[in-house]
């Protein structure tokens, strides 16, 4: 997938200008700032844009912002996603990038994008009040014994947050499977009318747990939920939500499915 198919697939519900080589290969974004992370893949400029969205706190300053991006773009970055206030950075000579003016609504429009180019590609999401490392370990580990020769991509060692959901999300074109553990907090946030789209969502446990993210054990069931969303799906009855205890009966009403 280059740029170009990228930025063809892109609507107008997002405000963008690319400029550089649209026919550069888009081999997904990176928000956090590792060598390994950052390297042949576009650097997200965190804005504060982000801290509209619960329990994702935007705790840099403009100065160690740009100071991420030197060390991205030293690292290997292939290209940059940030806001137009940067469009006269000498760092930015010869880049690759996208100026949005909401680098968090750039990159779930970027998603989207993806998903309607994409085929042959499956993504499978955990989420849960316990349980979700292992449940994505397990399938990612049968799903490789399975199939030795197929690419696979999930995000270990508890990369769950929001940062980490939308980056490994960007990526999903590259891998025949992707097995996501997405935590609660990131599915707690206001979308703007996103959805993390997977083909199958699982929902390990409901239980009260961070509960000041969540309110109350109605408020984990309908957080968590979101994990279901799909606008290219209809949510029917599942087996796993047949036990008649009071965290399924709240998984139930937040989804709307019949008893």
């Amino acid at each position: 997938m280059t740029v170009a198919d990228v930025i063809e697939a892109l609507d107008d519900t997002v405000s963008f200008e690319y400029r550089g080589n649209a026919e550069q290969l888009f081999r997904g974004a990176a928000t956090s700032l590792r060598r390994g992370e950052v390297r042949r893949r576009f650097w997200v400029v965190r804005d504060r844009d982000w801290t509209r969205r619960r329990r994702d706190v935007y705790r840099g300053s403009a100065s160690s912002a740009e100071g991420d991006l030197a060390a991205a773009i030293e690292w290997g970055a292939e290209g940059v996603i940030c806001g137009p206030e940067y469009k006269d950075s000498p760092l930015l000579e010869g880049m690759n990038v996208f100026f949005t003016p909401s680098t968090i609504d750039f990159t779930c429009r970027l998603i989207e994008a993806q998903r309607r180019l994409i085929r042959g590609r499956r993504t499978i999401a955990v989420t849960g009040s316990a349980g979700k490392t292992t449940t994505t370990a397990m399938i990612a580990h049968c799903l490789q014994a399975l199939d030795p020769e197929s690419s696979i991509q999930h995000n270990d060692r508890n990369r769950n947050f929001l940062h980490w959901a939308l980056a490994y999300q960007t990526r999903t074109h590259r891998y025949a499977h992707s097995v996501l553990e997405i935590s609660g907090a990131a599915l707690s946030h206001d979308w703007d009318h996103y959805a993390i789209s997977p083909d199958v969502a699982i929902v390990t446990s409901i239980a009260e747990a961070h509960l000041a993210a969540h309110g109350d054990l109605a408020g984990v069931a309908r957080d968590k939920s979101n994990i279901f969303k799909n606008p290219h799906l209809t949510v029917q009855q599942s087996s796993t939500l047949t036990p008649r205890t009071q965290r399924f009966s709240s998984l139930r009403r937040s989804l709307r499915v019949p008893s």
